[in-house]
């Protein structure tokens, strides 16, 4: 039924540019739920069309696979009673492709309606009404997170860069249970400021992927959408993705480093420019042994120095070790720039202007205000 019904539909749309405006429901169902299997078919339920949606998979074929005969060859070879993923494989086969590779293609290529409309024939603007065809979550940063893909499906995870921030992205993703011809392939699609759309092959080594986009935020990389796919049809994979965004500071601006919990900000002890003199949280008070500049070192790790100490000492925070090494509880202090480990720093971008400030050397930890008091 899943076979009749999606090539109908896009033939519908290839010889007779007819794409009924019910079946804008049903493209919207299937994209938005892209982590059923392709021939996932129901006549009736919360996915009671999405099997007629689907028609972006042939269509895809069509355009992108070897045009209007490599529809006749998979026509052809499942009008002699092959089943339909047999068929179709068999028809992209001869033109050199696969099932595998032409679904993989067509999850990432699907992130974005908008690239059917460049091609003839194309459906009609009712085919994905305003763009937002597809479901899917936002996150800026975020712990692990695991999901469950199906034998032909995908997921889509969409990354929105900070406004108007240079960051590092990093994302982590680990697959497992790649048993009973499931086969895990990961694409990654990145928007630019432009609205133009980058697809890219990720290398999966070990059943793990690691991404990371530098210049996040800027013009070059306005969101990222990661594309986790089953290409195979059958079998399970499962995939837990980790997310951070490493906040780009600017290095020429005076910072004010203040306490969220409360409200009071990051101050060197009577702005004494020497080593070991304490830093703790004190009211806002326009003095300068609250000022800061922060310093770019490398991979994204940044110097936070006193502008108390701008006199040449340029004595930056830096952690009072605890048996050589950054630990919980540790004293914050600040000293000259001489020992990478207790002084370099990460921004975390925890959203609406809030950051965690985290030493690069042990991220299990952060810059923490005890108490609300001053002091």
């Amino acid at each position: 039924q899943w076979m009749h019904e999606s090539f109908a539909s896009w033939a519908g749309i290839a010889y007779k540019s007819d794409y009924a405006a019910f079946r804008t429901n049903a493209v919207k169902q299937f994209l938005g739920s892209t982590w059923r299997s392709l021939d996932y078919f129901t006549d009736g339920g919360s996915y009671d069309s999405r099997h007629y949606g689907s028609c972006v998979f042939p269509l895809y074929i069509q355009q992108q696979m070897g045009g209007y005969n490599t529809i006749k060859r998979i026509l052809i070879s499942y009008s002699g009673s092959n089943a339909p993923f047999t068929a179709i494989n068999a028809g992209l086969q001869y033109y050199g492709y696969s099932l595998s590779t032409a679904y993989a293609g067509c999850a990432a290529y699907n992130y974005n309606a908008t690239y059917f409309y460049s091609n003839t024939p194309a459906p009609g603007t009712y085919a994905w009404g305003r763009g937002d065809v597809y479901e899917f979550n936002t996150y800026p940063q975020s712990s692990s997170v695991t999901h469950g893909v199906q034998w032909l499906a995908c997921h889509y995870t969409q990354f929105n860069a900070p406004v108007d921030t240079n960051s590092t992205l990093t994302i982590t993703v680990d697959y497992s249970g790649i048993t009973g011809g499931a086969e895990a392939v990961l694409k990654t699609v990145r928007k630019t400021e432009s609205g133009d759309n980058y697809i890219t092959n990720r290398t999966i080594s070990g059943n793990r992927c690691t991404i990371v986009q530098y210049n996040f935020g800027y013009q070059i990389a306005k969101s990222i959408c990661i594309v986790p796919i089953n290409a195979a049809n059958s079998g399970m994979v499962s995939y837990t993705r980790t997310a951070s965004v490493v906040y780009t500071p600017s290095d020429d601006v005076v910072y004010r480093l203040r306490n969220v919990g409360s409200g009071k900000y990051l101050n060197v002890h009577n702005g004494v420019d020497a080593n070991t003199t304490n830093v703790y949280q004190w009211t806002a008070d326009g003095t300068i042994e609250q000022n800061f500049r922060l310093e770019y070192k490398s991979n994204g790790t940044y110097h936070i120095r006193a502008m108390c100490s701008s006199n040449g000492t340029n004595r930056v925070l830096d952690i009072v070790k605890s048996g050589g090494v950054v630990a919980s509880g540790c004293n914050v202090e600040i000293y000259n720039p001489t020992d990478p480990v207790a002084q370099e720093w990460l921004f975390y971008d925890m959203g609406n202007g809030m950051y965690k400030i985290v030493p690069a050397s042990n991220t299990s930890v952060a810059l923490t205000s005890y108490g609300s008091s001053n002091g």
